[in-house]
Formats: C-alpha cells, structure tokens, sequence
C-alpha cells in the first residue's frame, strides 16, 4: 500500500510541475506542399506515371494556427486548432493547336488548393541549452478536415498572364484526412512568459486526396518552416 501511495505521490507531483508550464501561442508556417502519384488500377502503365509525373510540381502554400501544451523538463505535449492551404501545380506547357482556346494564349498551367482545418497533436522532447534557449524535436499527426477545394488555369500571353475557375475533378475529395508530422526546433525566451521558436516541419498524408474509387490518386507533403509565439502561464 504504501508502495502505490508513493507512485501516486510521484505521479501528481509530475503532473503539478507540467501544469505550471503551461503555455498557448500562435504559429505561421509558410511551406512547400506537392504530391505523390498511388496508382490502384493494374492497367495504368510506369510509362503513364512517369509522363504524369514530369507534368506535375509543388507550389507555395500557408497555414497558420493556436496551440497550448505543456512543457516538463524534457518533455512536451501540444495541440492545436489551425487553417491550411495546400495542393501542388502543373508545370508550364503549351496549348496544342487543337486545344479550344477562344483567347489565343500560348501556353497554360492549372493551380490545385485545398483548403483545410487543422487538428494537430505533438509530443515534444525537449533539451535546454543555457539559461535563454532550448532545443527540441517533435513527433506527432494532424487531423485534417477538407473544407474546399479549388482549380486555377492561369494562361500566358507572352510577358503577360490571366487567371481564371477550371472545372474540380468529377471524383468527390475525401473530407477527413491524417497526416503524420516531425520535426526539430529552437526557441528563445526573450522574457520570462514569451518564447520565440522557429521550427523546420515535415507533414506527410496517409491517405489520397480522393475517394478509393479512382484509378490514380495522390498522396500530399510538405515541407517548411513553423515561426511563432509562446506565452507561458
């Protein structure tokens, strides 16, 4: 008995020392978000990916959200509630001559954004350098809600562009998606309550952006770095 009553004891003592390291802050994560091609039709030749593929990049996308957590002496767990945009691109081409093209442009790209709340989870492991900043890496996934989606066809005029609405793809977009994170960070603590950190990120989805019914599916990533704010309590 005596045994458990010292574990608890320890337990709530871990646990009043984390709570005192409260924290809530904001973050902006400007990144570069792609692709990755799933094939699940047999029929859908490497040739046909690979052509796919060399017509296809990333593009700059942004996020931003809140986080609270705690913070031990070494380790940390957050969560969050945010709003993304992401999605990848075509590259540049040229319009084919029997291609409708009322504006007679000479060459086209489309621009694919979905548009995303953000759920997510972190656990950080944490290492104090000197009295002003630590170091940190972190391990965690996002819950992510698609909300819209969107299809740019930007069309070039020589030195001259127009953008405009393309049609969405006719396969529906799955609605829930789960991404898994890493990453490694530095804050500095420029006061007593308000932290500095700037952390290079890592997100890799799980799943395909559409519904399993398709032949050919893609898989989003990104890459960049998350600068915000702690304000400890």
């Amino acid at each position: 008995m005596r045994k458990y009553a010292l574990i608890l004891a320890a337990v709530l003592m871990s646990l009043s020392t984390i709570a005192q390291d409260f924290s809530w802050g904001f973050n902006l994560y400007p990144n570069f978000s792609s692709r990755r091609l799933i094939a699940l039709d047999a029929s859908i030749s490497q040739n046909d990916i690979r052509r796919l593929d060399s017509l296809e990049t990333g593009k700059f996308s942004l996020s931003a959200g809140l986080q609270a957590g705690w913070r031990g002496e070494k380790l940390g767990f957050r969560f969050g509630l945010g709003f993304g945009e992401t999605g990848y691109q075509t590259i540049k081409m040229n319009i084919p001559g029997d291609t409708p093209n009322p504006d007679n442009a000479s060459q086209n790209k489309f621009v694919y954004r979905n548009f995303n709340i953000l759920l997510p989870v972190e656990f950080e492991f944490a290492h104090k350098l000197d009295t002003k900043n630590s170091f940190y890496f972190l391990l965690g996934g996002t819950g992510i809600f698609n909300v819209s989606n969107q299809v740019k066809e930007i069309r070039y005029f020589g030195d001259t562009s127009e953008r405009q609405d393309a049609p969405l793809p006719e396969t529906p977009f799955r609605f829930f998606h789960f991404a898994i994170q890493s990453g490694m960070g530095w804050e500095n603590h420029l006061s007593e309550n308000t932290t500095l950190f700037l952390q290079p990120t890592f997100h890799f989805w799980l799943g395909g952006l559409f519904e399993n019914n398709v032949s050919l599916n893609r898989s989003l990533y990104d890459i960049g770095v998350k600068v915000g704010m702690r304000f400890q309590q």
